[in-house]
């Protein structure tokens, strides 16, 4: 089975999934208060 380059819109989808999660959780609110 050929290896599938994710598409850009589930790429796009990971990213923010995983920056939801980061930021939901309480060390990126400190970071996100003290980076942004």
């Amino acid at each position: 089975e050929p290896f599938q380059v994710p598409s850009l819109e589930e790429d796009m989808r990971w990213v923010a999934t995983t920056r939801a999660k980061f930021f939901s959780s309480a060390g990126g609110r400190v970071l996100h208060f003290m980076y942004f």
